[in-house]
């Protein structure tokens, strides 16, 4: 039977072997012995989200800041949010900060040289600033989490986003984006949140695909468990811009050399 989140796909290679009997030819320098000249691979089932039953903490409220709390000991985390920002503030586990900087809403990344032909920059400026200036009205705590409300610039739409911690202390993020439909404000970049965390989680493993993908641009990369470092996924283009992604991604783990970290999973569909 097939566990939650378990996932099955058939891979096919053909690789050069170093002799060939129909010509009698030996490998040469540009395709030796054992290069990778195709692959495949083959879905034999769905993306699988994880369909396990996940019980909710009921927040408190403790002056200027809404608190979930779950554990105890090193086991328990602590997620606070501010009432004034709406903004996930601080992100415990035993003790130990694991922000940088509040969680927010983000609706940009950075521009590449195709962006630059389509004018991209310009047509869609304004998400760039949007997460920025959005105006909280309402930080509402509820039987299982927090309900976010904000207007975004210039009354062009809302944004819901709801924060919940389960029992065993995993915090899921939500949000949902209605703007108004103006030509003006061009496509949304991106939808997602944005943090920073400690330099010392450096390490990362994920579930996804293995070079830098792109939604239009993904399938000559094999998808599968990896491993690397920050440095590493980083592209030295000759002209900075958007870089390291890596597309249908079930989850990535970002860790210090002991292991602790924060490991990021998808909801219902790949990131």
């Amino acid at each position: 039977p097939r566990a939650s989140g378990d996932e099955y796909h058939l891979e096919l290679h053909l690789i050069r072997k170093a002799y060939e009997k129909s010509s009698l030819r030996l490998a040469g320098p540009a395709c030796p012995a054992g290069h990778t000249a195709a692959h495949a691979q083959f879905a034999l089932s769905k993306f699988a989200p994880d369909t396990s039953v996940q019980h909710f903490v009921v927040p408190t409220q403790e002056g200027k800041t809404v608190l979930l709390k779950s554990g105890t000991g090193l086991a328990q985390v602590k997620v606070k949010v501010d009432t004034r920002t709406g903004r996930i503030m601080s992100w415990t586990r035993g003790g130990v900060e694991l922000l940088r900087s509040p969680i927010r809403p983000n609706f940009w990344r950075v521009p590449t040289d195709n962006d630059g032909g389509n004018k991209m920059p310009k047509r869609c400026a304004y998400w760039k600033t949007a997460a920025d200036k959005l105006s909280l009205l309402s930080v509402k705590p509820t039987k299982d989490g927090v309900n976010v409300r904000y207007n975004l610039p210039g009354g062009q739409g809302m944004l819901n986003a709801k924060y919940r911690l389960s029992e065993v202390g995993r915090l899921e993020l939500s949000m949902i984006l209605t703007p108004k439909v103006k030509k003006w404000m061009g496509d949304i970049p991106r939808v997602g949140w944005l943090f920073e965390t400690h330099d010392a989680f450096d390490r990362v493993r994920w579930f996804g695909r293995r070079d830098e993908t792109y939604a239009d641009r993904k399938t000559g990369s094999i998808l599968g468990l990896y491993r690397s470092t920050v440095e590493r996924m980083i592209t030295p283009y000759v002209r900075p811009q958007e870089n390291g992604q890596r597309a249908d991604v079930r989850f990535a783990e970002f860790t210090a050399e002991n292991g602790a970290g924060i490991r990021v999973r998808a909801g219902d569909a790949p990131i």
